[in-house]
C-alpha cells in the first residue's frame, strides 16, 4: 500500500502546488524526473498484482497456448532497452529462441519482464546480462544470468515468498516491491514449471532459471 500510495501522493502534491501557483513551471519540471520513476514503478507493480490476481483466481483456469518464445523475448527486451542503456549494460541472448512453449501468454509476459527487470536492477553500471534458452528432452530451460551484486545467503531461503525483508534497492537505488519473485514462482508453477536461483558460477552475480513445457 505504501509503495503504491507514495508516488501517487507525490504527484498529487506537485499538481496541487503548481495549480495554486506555489511552485514555478521550472520547479515542477525538476520534480518530474523523480515522480516519473515512482509512477512507472507503481504502474509496473499494479500490472504484476493484477495479472497474478487474475491468474490465481479460483474461477480462472490457466489459459495455456502455444507461444513462440522469440516474440515474447524480443518484446520484453525492447521494453527494458532504455533502462539497460541508462546503466550501460551489455545484453545478449544465448540459444535458439525460435522454439515454442505451452504457457499462459500474459503470465509469461509478467515472468519474463520481472526477471529481466530484476537482473537490470541489481547489476552495476557497465555489467552484463544474458538470457539463455535451452530446449531439453521434456521441457525448455530459460536462464537469466547477470554479473550483478548477487543475493545474500540470508535472503535466499525466503526469496520467492512475499516477505517485507525481501525488499532492497537496486544498484542505482531503484525501488523494489518485494512481490515480483513470489508472483513469478506462482505463475510458473501454475503452468507446470519450476523456478530456482543460484550464484553465477562465472563470478559474481546470480542465475535465475525456470522451466516451461515444450509445445
Amino acid at each position: 500500500s505504501h509503495d503504491i500510495r507514495g508516488p501517487l501522493g507525490n504527484l498529487k502534491s506537485v499538481i496541487t502546488l503548481t495549480r495554486e501557483g506555489q511552485v514555478s513551471l521550472e520547479q515542477t519540471k525538476d520534480f518530474m524526473g523523480t515522480i516519473e520513476k515512482g509512477v512507472h514503478h507503481t504502474i509496473q507493480m499494479l500490472d504484476e498484482l493484477m495479472e497474478w490476481g487474475h491468474a490465481a483466481s479460483q474461477n480462472k483456469r490457466v489459459n495455456q497456448e502455444e507461444l513462440m518464445l522469440k516474440d515474447l523475448i524480443d518484446s520484453t527486451v525492447e521494453h527494458a532497452k532504455s533502462h539497460m542503456e541508462t546503466k550501460g549494460l551489455s545484453f545478449e541472448v544465448v540459444g535458439d529462441t525460435n522454439t515454442s512453449c505451452l504457457f499462459d501468454k500474459n503470465a509469461l509476459k509478467v515472468v519474463l519482464r520481472n526477471l529481466l527487470s530484476n537482473a537490470i536492477k541489481f547489476t552495476e553500471r557497465g555489467g552484463k546480462i544474458s538470457l539463455g534458452v535451452e530446449k531439453r528432452a521434456n521441457n525448455i530451460l530459460i536462464e537469466f544470468i547477470d554479473s550483478g551484486i548477487g543475493i545474500p545467503d540470508d535472503m535466499k531461503e525466503n526469496l520467492f515468498e512475499m516477505k517485507k525483508d525481501n525488499k532492497r534497492p537496486g544498484t542505482d537505488n531503484e525501488k523494489s516491491s518485494g512481490v515480483g519473485l513470489f508472483i513469478c514462482k506462482d505463475l510458473i508453477e501454475q503452468n507446470g514449471g519450476s523456478i530456482d536461483v543460484e550464484d553465477n558460477p562465472q563470478g559474481k552475480g546470480s542465475v535465475f532459471k525456470f522451466t516451461l513445457k515444450s509445445a
